[in-house]
């Protein structure tokens, strides 16, 4: 199941608690702390194996979709020179667009900002793999203070 969280910047019908906004907030900014950048490909299953069967300097034909969505974004073809940082960027996409909200945790989010982080230090900034990954961030705050909730009730 994907939720997708309202946009409480722009959605003035949809308030969240405070508790919420505040858990969000805080947590957001240990995701984009400037320290937060340390990931490689070691970082995500499979994506090794991947880059073993792709000619170098070329995405993995998985990504193939996700990369022409990065480059539109972006407003323009990925140079040479970013191609690490763009696979990279592509393997935590995928992982934002498959994981399921129950299975999330701090240390995944925390390795999404970090591979975001790693992308923006070398020029290579993707606005809708940021927005995807405040959209799991609100999901993730708004189960975890849920289940908290139930555990009051308990």
């Amino acid at each position: 199941m994907l939720l997708t969280p309202p946009n409480i910047d722009s959605d003035t019908s949809f308030r969240p608690p405070d508790n919420l906004r505040s858990s969000f907030t805080d947590f957001e900014t240990q995701l984009y702390e400037k320290g937060n950048n340390h990931v490689g490909v070691e970082h995500f299953p499979g994506l090794a194996e991947e880059l073993q069967k792709t000619d170098w300097g070329k995405t993995p034909s998985s990504f193939e979709s996700i990369a022409t969505r990065i480059e539109k974004d972006r407003g323009k073809v990925t140079e040479l020179g970013h191609i690490t940082a763009q696979v990279l960027v592509c393997a935590a996409v995928k992982e934002m667009e498959d994981f399921s909200v129950e299975k999330l945790d701090t240390e995944t989010l925390k390795k999404w900002g970090a591979t975001l982080n790693y992308a923006k230090e070398l020029g290579f900034q993707v606005g809708f793999a940021d927005d995807l990954l405040r959209k799991n961030l609100y999901a993730y705050a708004y189960i975890t203070i849920l289940d908290e909730a139930k555990e009051k009730e308990v």
